[in-house]
């Protein structure tokens, strides 16, 4: 994968907790999960951004919006978009072959997840694979 000078500083900037809260929208969760996904390997992938949302979260008071499920699923989801991409690509190529990542989430998910269900206690705390495939 091709990261930009805007790709690291984007997760630089997440790590020191000085990327502007109300610019962390969907579209830079996505960005960040595949710069983590372009540097490690899928499980270190996930637990640094695991670690990294919960200290994003709590230093802006959010407490409790930080979802297991949907984490990882987003990240697994990413991780085979990416192996189905040449190498060499960067994160235009990305976003420009997956524009469904980057719509809304809860719609998104509901494909997966339907009801809601990717939104219940019990998968905000631990992860539940989807119930059925889109």
């Amino acid at each position: 994968m091709r990261l930009s000078p805007q790709d690291r500083a984007l997760a630089t900037e997440f790590v020191a907790l000085t990327f502007p809260k109300e610019r962390f929208r969907h579209a830079e969760h996505v960005r960040l999960a595949w710069v983590l996904l372009a540097e490690h390997p899928l499980l270190d992938a996930m637990q640094a951004f695991r670690s990294q949302l919960q200290a994003f979260a709590a230093h802006h008071g959010a407490h409790g919006l930080y979802n297991e499920t949907v984490t990882c699923f987003y990240l697994l989801l990413i991780r085979e978009r990416m192996d189905a991409l040449p190498g060499s690509h960067g994160w235009v190529e990305f976003r420009e072959a997956n524009p469904d990542l980057l719509g809304p989430p809860k719609a998104f998910l509901e494909r997966w997840y339907p009801g809601g269900s990717a939104f219940s206690p019990e998968a905000k705390a631990a992860f539940h694979p989807p119930v059925r495939a889109a």
